[in-house]
Formats: C-alpha cells, sequence, structure tokens
C-alpha cells in the first residue's frame, strides 16, 4: 500500500513509530512556496505513484490533502491533537477539518471537544498518541469504508426517540442501542435524533440532529438506509396527540425517502384517541417493515389497534443489554451519600404524576419498613430535573419520622446509575427504567404502575410485584417489600432471560440491513 503523509508547516518530519510501510511518501509543505504550489507539484506525485490514501498531519496539511483527495477520489485522514484545536484553526482549517474523511483524535477529551463543534462522530477515531498500531487500523478503516461508500448508494441508520433530555431510562436506551450496533458493524454510520444534539453527540459519539430540525432530518433520512422508531414508549397519546403524531409522521417520512423502518424494542400504548388509533394502525401497516416489542402487553395492543402485515417479535427492552458502571464509580457515589460500604440498600425511584403527591406518607412509610427489613432507604431521581422534588418531598416526611434518607438526584452517568441500582438488595419504583435496571441485573423489585407499561412489565417479568397508583397504601407496599424477600431467588433467571431476549432487537435490525 502506498501512502502519501503530508506535513504542515509546523512539522519537519513524520513521528517515530510510525507503522513500517515500504511505500510511505512523506511530504513537507513547507518546501513549497504555497499551498497551491503544493497541490500543483503533489499532483504529478499522486499521477506517478498512485497511493491509496492521504494521510495529513497538522492543520496546515488538512486543506492540502482534502483538495488532493477531492481531485483524484482518494480517501483523506487527519491527525488531530487537543493543541491543533486551542486558540482555534483558520476558517479554511475548519472547513477542511470537517470535510475529513476520517479523523484521528490524540485523545478522548479531543475527540468530545470534535464533537461539541458539530464535527460527525461517525468520522472520527480515537488513539492515544502515535500508536503505531492505531495508526495501522486507522488507515485500514479508512480504505474500508472508502470501499464501502463505493459499493452503497445509501448507508447507515437513524435512530429516533426522546434522546437528549438528561432521562436515565432514556441514556440507557441509546447506549445500548449503539454499542449493540457497533459491535457487529464498526463502520456502520449511526445517527440520533436529540433534543440536544451537541450533548448526545458528545456523550454517545454517533452523529446527532436536533429533533425538531425538519429539513436536517430529511437530508439525513435520503442517505441513510435504516430508521429506528425507539426505543421506549412512542407510540402513545398520554403525552400527547402532537408527541404521537410527530413519531407516526416520521415513520412516514423515513418510508418515503427510501429507508427500511424498523419498530425497535419499543412499547406501544396506550393509544386511546379514536382518531389516533385509526391513524396508527394505518400508518405502521402502510410503512413499517419490523417490529420488536418489549413486552406482551405491547403486543396486545397492536391487535387491538388493528395493525396488520408487520412481521412482529415480542423480545425485551434495550436497556437489559447497558453496561453499569465499575464498583469504585459506584461506591464514590454511595460515599458522597453517606452511604457505608456494608451497608445493603433499598432504592425508591418515584416520580411526579397525577395524584402522586397524595402518596407520599406511603412512600415514606416503605422506606421506614425497608429499614426495618435491614436495609437503607435511598431515594434515587431517574431524571433529576423532574424527579428531584418528589424524592425530596418524600425524604423530608422521612426525616420527621426518624429517618434521613440520601436523595441521589446529582448529575452522574447513566452507567452509574445502573450500578447504584446493581448495588442494591431491592428496587420499589414508579419510574419504568429503574425496574429495567433492576430487572436486567437480577435485583428484586417492585412497580408502582401509573401507567400500562410499568404493569405490563412487571407481567412480563414473570408476575413481579405491582399496585396500581391509584390503589397505592402503606399498607400495599410494606406487603410488597415483604414479598420480595420470599421471591429474591427468581430474579436472577428472569434478568438471563431477558436479556437474551433484548439481543434479538439488534439481530433482526441487521436482518433488515442485509442487502
Amino acid at each position: 500500500m502506498k501512502l502519501l503523509y503530508l506535513l504542515s508547516e509546523a512539522c519537519s518530519a513524520p513521528p517515530d513509530g510510525l507503522p513500517k510501510t515500504e511505500h510511505l511518501l512523506p511530504v513537507r509543505l513547507a518546501d513549497y512556496p504555497s499551498a497551491a504550489a503544493a497541490v500543483r507539484a503533489l499532483s504529478d506525485l499522486i499521477r506517478a505513484e498512485a497511493p491509496a490514501l492521504i494521510h495529513c498531519q497538522g492543520p496546515g496539511a488538512w486543506p492540502v490533502g482534502v483538495r488532493l483527495g477531492k481531485a483524484f477520489g482518494l480517501p483523506v485522514l487527519g491527525t488531530v491533537r487537543q493543541a491543533d484545536l486551542q486558540g482555534g484553526p483558520g476558517l479554511r482549517e475548519r472547513r477542511a477539518l470537517g470535510r475529513l474523511d476520517l479523523r484521528l483524535a490524540d485523545s478522548r477529551e479531543t475527540a468530545e471537544l470534535l464533537h461539541s463543534q458539530g464535527l460527525d462522530p461517525n468520522r472520527t477515531l480515537t488513539a492515544a498518541g502515535e500508536d503505531p498500531a492505531a495508526l495501522s487500523a486507522a488507515w485500514e478503516t479508512l480504505l474500508r469504508r472508502a470501499a464501502r461508500a463505493r459499493e452503497r448508494a445509501r448507508d447507515g441508520v437513524l435512530i429516533c426517540g426522546a434522546y437528549g433530555r438528561n432521562n436515565s431510562g432514556d441514556d440507557a436506551i441509546l447506549s445500548a442501542i449503539v454499542r449493540t450496533l457497533r459491535e457487529r458493524d464498526p463502520d456502520l454510520p449511526i445517527y440520533v435524533t436529540s433534543r440536544t444534539p451537541a450533548e448526545t453527540a458528545r456523550r454517545v459519539g454517533v452523529g446527532a440532529v436536533f429533533i425538531f430540525h425538519p429539513w436536517k432530518l430529511r437530508a439525513r433520512l435520503r442517505r441513510t438506509a435504516l430508521y429506528l422508531s425507539g426505543g421506549g414508549s412512542l407510540i402513545q397519546d398520554a403525552t400527547s396527540s402532537r408527541s404521537l403524531w410527530y413519531y407516526l409522521g416520521s415513520i412516514r417520512e423515513a418510508k418515503r425517502l427510501g429507508n427500511r423502518v424498523m419498530m425497535f424494542g419499543c412499547g406501544i400504548g396506550p393509544v386511546s384517541r379514536p382518531r389516533n388509533r385509526r391513524l396508527t394502525a394505518r400508518v405502521i401497516s402502510a410503512c413499517v417493515d419490523r417490529i420488536t416489542l418489549r413486552d406482551e402487553a405491547s403486543r396486545l395492543e397492536l391487535e387491538r389497534l388493528g395493525v396488520s402485515g408487520v412481521p412482529t417479535e415480542v423480545t425485551a427492552d434495550m436497556a437489559f443489554l447497558m453496561d453499569s458502571a465499575p464498583s469504585e464509580e459506584v461506591e464514590a457515589l454511595c460515599a458522597a451519600l453517606g452511604l457505608a460500604p456494608e451497608d445493603r440498600l433499598l432504592i425508591l425511584a418515584p416520580r411526579p404524576w397525577p395524584g402522586a403527591a397524595d402518596h407520599l406518607a406511603d412512600f415514606a412509610a416503605a422506606a421506614l419498613h425497608g429499614r426495618d427489613l435491614g436495609l437503607r432507604p435511598v431515594l434515587l431521581a431517574m431524571e433529576p430535573r423532574r424527579d428531584r422534588e418528589i424524592c425530596r418531598r418524600i425524604a423530608e416526611q422521612t426525616a420527621r419520622l426518624g429517618l434521613e434518607c440520601p436523595v441521589a438526584d446529582g448529575p452522574v452517568s447513566v452507567e452509574t446509575v445502573a450500578g447504584l441500582i446493581r448495588r442494591a438488595d431491592m428496587v420499589l419504583a414508579m419510574r419504568l427504567h429503574a425496574l429495567i435496571f433492576a430487572a436486567a441485573q437480577g435485583v428484586p423489585f417492585a412497580g408502582v404502575s401509573y401507567d400500562p407499561k410499568v404493569s405490563g412489565f412487571a407481567a412480563y417479568v414473570g408476575d413481579a410485584p405491582c399496585c396500581p397508583l391509584d390503589r397505592v397504601d402503606a399498607d400495599a407496599l410494606r406487603a410488597m417489600l415483604d414479598r420480595l424477600q420470599s421471591t429474591a431467588a427468581d430474579f436472577p433467571a428472569a434478568a438471563k432471560r431477558l436479556r437474551e431476549k433484548a439481543a434479538r432487537n439488534p439481530e433482526a435490525a441487521f436482518e433488515l440491513l442485509a442487502p
């Protein structure tokens, strides 16, 4: 393989430790009076030597490499150091940085800085320093992706969901989707709709599009091959009819623009309004190629809606496949909450909902009962912006009863939240994904159902304890905790079964992507 290695004016020679190649063509741009002169001379060199790719070292080399790559149809890789971005490169260099086929960042911090500037994470790799193995892998990746682009008119996946809202459940779903897709195809371009696209790109390392920017969404859908609607409960009108119309409209638009469409590990319902039910059945039946559902209740709701002709499979929520943080990180959070390493935890994860405020004393009574069972109650705000207030009000109730109950409402990663739940002995929650995190790790849980998705999940796991919100009282919550003590051994087997089912979601997606 021949490789043209361009060195900017600030670089005098290729770095030590480059991978050995018999056909490395190093060129110092400082040897030419101008960039235009360099382009003319290097054009002759490319015609004579026919390199397979161009590697640009330093900001000054990026524009020259991009121009040559475009002229000769060669893939172009640029090395990016954090120092290259400090103070801001010039306009010409910034434009070239965005046009590189692949950017090789020297650290995770550099990669996150690139992502925060709106540069597509699908075209960024990270390697520490000038590691020869990493450079060889980057060159191979660039050539492989260039060949892939020549073979495919469309490529990649757009994931549409309620992401970018700092919700631990949604963040867990997205992390698991991206990881499992990339495990199967490291070169697959992945894009996500988000309310905070820069933060989503930085955190997850995917291309992100503002969810309410129709022109950018359409532009992306014209190039992707697969549209994933999910996970989570998108097809419902409990939030609003407008929300349902948005997600149905997005499905229809994705299909119109040539994508295969899959509803991915999702929950269905409730869809209550007759007009919405008719619209939902019509759009899904006409536009969706494959459906995987997270529970049996969602399948039954699709049947009641009248959806027909779409291959459908009940799997499990993608959050079952997420990774949790290492024990050291979890113990650091516990220490910050005033918990001792030997404490056995009862996690309570309430959420605001009409009628929930009437049961603060009941949740406080459940916390006290947890103490009587030898557990240390902890209130967990799964979506801190929304859940913090109700958690603190319950903590005030327990304090008046002589029990200090810490509130975990800080800005921690979803992996750390999952690790905290893994650390618990029991979970009592309204938040669905607190229950899913518990189920995924074999932790005994009981639910308080404010929505059919909560009771449906509890039944799907294997008849886990669950009480409707409108029937909750202190005795009901205490009884569910007592029941968990006697059935705790059943939960690990259910966790294994549901993780295997969740793995079917990405398998089904790649079946749709197959030529």
